[in-house]
């Protein structure tokens, strides 16, 4: 008859010895409080250590890592830290200080091309901005044409960035291009329910070179509520007394509830290139009088009547 065997019984576990307690260390008399076992500071403030430091907070969030250095675009060169801070985010310079002319300004459009945002709105308006933003020609062809074929629903701000570039090539030229564009982008921007602002105004004036036309811009100006606008309504004056309308720009002048000193010095060299000395030294009597100032520009304006008067003078002697 066979015997029965016993049952499996699982094998007696192991107890662990504890581990032997650590040599007493020979500076815990010396500096360290309440038997601690003091730690070397250069091995606590080491970037690979595992011990920490007496006054680190065991809660607090690990350190960053130290940022990898960047290249400049040559190859082998790179940036530290110090430059990139100096740097400061990308975009934060003027536009078109990193990167000039029409290569860079094509490369940005393949690429909006290719990732599908070259109709929409915000993209297209920072391409603008790069491109009229540096002085070139080339690029304000290739603005003018990215305006044309790329923007299908033109913004405020898109039209003021056309209209100021057409204003600073009407200003660097004598040709009437320039114009006949600003008034060619103002039309649009009306009929597409756009309203301007201040700058579109200001834009327009600079660029615009008959009395008529600056007549028009001003009757917009009041119809639009921004007639009570300072640096509006100075450049109003300015323009009145550049075509030569002396009568009105001194109506608008009159009328302003506040003169300042922008404005009295438009007027004075207004006078003064106009030839009208005895009203430019009246009129400067009477700034000085109230307590305004003038800038360098009226002064040079003022000794140039001054000039033409004692030329007068010396005439009526001979």
């Amino acid at each position: 008859m066979s015997r029965a065997c016993p049952p499996h019984s699982a094998p007696p576990r192991r107890q662990s010895r504890p581990s032997p307690a650590p040599p007493p260390s020979h500076s815990a008399g010396r500096g360290g409080a309440g038997g601690r076992t003091a730690v070397c500071p250069q091995l606590a403030d080491s970037p690979g250590s595992l011990i920490p430091r007496r006054d680190s907070n065991p809660l607090a969030p690990p350190l960053p890592r130290a940022r990898p250095t960047a290249r400049d675009g040559r190859r082998g060169a790179r940036v530290g830290p110090d430059r990139l801070a100096a740097a400061g985010p990308p975009g934060a310079g003027p536009p078109g200080a990193r990167c000039r002319g029409a290569a860079p300004f094509r490369a940005i459009l393949a690429h909006l091309l290719r990732l599908g945002l070259a109709f929409e709105t915000f993209p297209m308006s920072r391409l603008l901005h790069f491109a009229t933003a540096v002085s070139s020609p080339r690029l304000a062809r290739e603005a003018e044409l990215l305006f044309r074929h790329f923007t299908p629903r033109p913004n405020l701000y898109i039209y003021n960035l056309m209209l100021s570039a057409a204003a600073a090539e009407a200003r660097g030229s004598s040709s009437s291009s320039s114009a006949r564009r600003a008034a060619a982008l103002y039309r649009p921007m009306l009929a597409s329910s756009v309203h301007p602002d201040e700058r579109t105004f200001l834009a327009l004036l600079r660029s615009v070179e008959r009395l008529p036309a600056g007549r028009q811009v001003h009757v917009h100006v009041v119809t639009s509520g921004l007639h009570s606008h300072a640096y509006l309504r100075n450049s109003l004056i300015k323009m009145y007394l550049d075509a030569g309308d002396v009568e009105t720009a001194e109506l608008m002048f009159c009328s302003t509830p506040v003169s300042d000193t922008a404005s009295c010095n438009i007027m004075l060299s207004g006078y003064v290139n106009q030839g009208c000395t005895g009203k430019a030294l009246l009129f400067f009597r009477d700034t000085v009088s109230r307590g305004i100032a003038v800038d360098q520009y009226a002064a040079v304006a003022l000794l140039t009547c001054c000039g033409r008067l004692k030329n007068a003078l010396l005439l009526s002697h001979r």
